[in-house]
C-alpha cells in the first residue's frame, strides 16, 4: 500500500470574532487586560493509549479543524467610550440610566476588532508539539482519577491564561496514563469551542487513536 500524503493544515482567511466568541476571549477592557476563559472537558477511557496514538489521532484533529491552528489578533479595543446616559432612551429609562451605570462602558467603534488568524509559520506537527501532552500515573485506577480531577480543576482555573492567544494554538491536550486508563483533559479557550462541537471533537479523536492502535496491531 501506499503511504498516505501528509495532510497540511486547513487554511481559512481571517474573520472577526462574534458576539459570544469575544465574551470568552481576552478583549482589553479600560484600565486592565481582559481574561479569557476556560472550557474544559475530559475523557476517560479503559487501558492506555500509546504515544503514537495520541499523536496520529492529534494529527487528524488539527488537519480537520481549522480554529485549532488559530491565534488570536487586534487588541479589540473601541475608538472610544461614552455612558449609558448619554445614549438616547425614551421615558423614564433615560432618567434612570445615568445613575445605573454612571461609568463610561458603551463602546463606540471598533477599528481593531478581535479576529481569528491562522498561526505564523505553523505545521500540524508544530501545533501537535504545542498543544499535546502525556504523562504516566503510578498507583492504578484511583490514583488516575485523582490526577485528571486535580489536571481538569487547573486548567479550569487557569488553563486559559496559559493559552497564549497572541501566537496559538488555543487549546491544550493532557494526556494521563496508567495500566487500567487513559484520561484525557482537554483545555480551549472558549472562544473556539462549545459542548457540542468539543464532545464532537473528542469523538472523533478518540476514533483516530482506535483506529492507530488497531492498525498497529495488525502490522505485529
Amino acid at each position: 500500500a501506499r503511504p498516505r500524503r501528509p495532510r497540511a493544515l486547513p487554511t481559512f482567511p481571517e474573520r472577526a470574532l462574534g458576539s459570544m466568541e469575544n465574551l470568552f476571549a481576552p478583549r482589553a477592557m479600560e484600565g486592565h487586560e481582559g481574561q479569557a476563559t476556560a472550557h474544559v472537558l475530559a475523557a476517560v477511557v479503559d487501558g492506555a493509549i500509546p504515544d503514537e496514538a495520541l499523536r496520529a489521532a492529534a494529527l487528524d484533529a488539527v488537519t480537520s479543524q481549522p480554529l485549532l491552528s488559530a491565534r488570536i489578533v487586534g487588541t479589540g479595543r473601541p475608538a472610544s467610550r461614552t455612558r449609558i446616559g448619554d445614549v438616547t432612551a425614551p421615558g423614564i429609562l433615560g432618567n434612570v440610566l445615568p445613575f445605573l451605570a454612571p461609568e463610561d462602558m458603551v463602546r463606540v467603534g471598533d477599528p481593531d476588532p478581535l479576529r481569528f488568524a491562522p498561526m505564523e509559520g505553523a505545521t500540524p506537527q508544530s501545533v501537535v508539539d504545542a498543544a499535546l501532552r502525556a504523562r504516566d500515573v503510578s498507583g492504578g485506577a484511583d490514583a488516575l482519577d485523582a490526577a485528571w480531577k486535580r489536571q481538569f480543576r487547573e486548567d479550569l482555573d487557569s488553563g486559559a491564561a496559559l493559552l497564549d492567544a497572541s501566537s496559538g494554538p488555543l487549546w491544550r491536550l493532557t494526556a494521563l496514563r496508567a495500566p487500567q486508563g487513559t484520561a484525557l483533559v482537554w483545555c480551549f479557550n472558549h472562544a473556539i469551542s462549545d459542548q457540542t462541537s468539543a464532545s464532537a471533537l473528542v469523538d472523533r479523536f478518540l476514533r483516530a487513536a482506535a483506529e492507530r492502535m488497531a492498525a498497529g496491531e495488525e502490522g505485529e
